[in-house]
């Protein structure tokens, strides 16, 4: 009986590991609106989830260059130089391991944002500044 119990136990965790994670996915911008993929969601029915083979890893990366604004949720691979190991100034991004994690809304680290835009302006104030001279 315990074998039997352990047997079942095995393959069906097998199974599991064959899906792969899922990752909610979608993308939103100034000219491809989708409101459901932009802050914090609630609600996430399967169909806008995307099974990801090959990834470890969910992600919810939001993006703020002057008039411009972008969202972007899926999968990414720590195994792979993607999205989940970019980092730059002007995107904030969250990651998660788990089936439809990636709901968060990644512009919580505001303080950080807040910092990262500062720079920046100061930077291309700088810049600016010595073009005209």
């Amino acid at each position: 009986m315990k074998l039997c119990l352990f047997t079942v136990l095995l393959v069906s965790s097998l199974f599991v590991q064959s899906q792969g994670l899922k990752c909610v996915t979608c993308e939103s911008d100034d000219d491809h609106l989708d409101k459901f993929c932009e802050g914090t969601l609630a609600n996430v029915s399967e169909d806008k989830m995307t099974s990801c083979k090959g990834s470890d890893r969910c992600f919810a990366a939001y993006i703020k260059l002057l008039a411009f604004t972008g969202w972007k949720r899926g999968c990414c691979s720590s195994e792979n130089a993607d999205v989940c190991d970019q980092d730059n100034v002007l995107t904030e991004k969250e990651l998660c391991t788990t089936d439809g994690c990636n709901t968060m809304d990644p512009r919580n680290g505001v303080s950080k944002m807040a910092v990262q835009g500062w720079m920046l302006g100061a930077i291309l104030a700088v810049g600016l500044a010595q073009a005209t001279l």
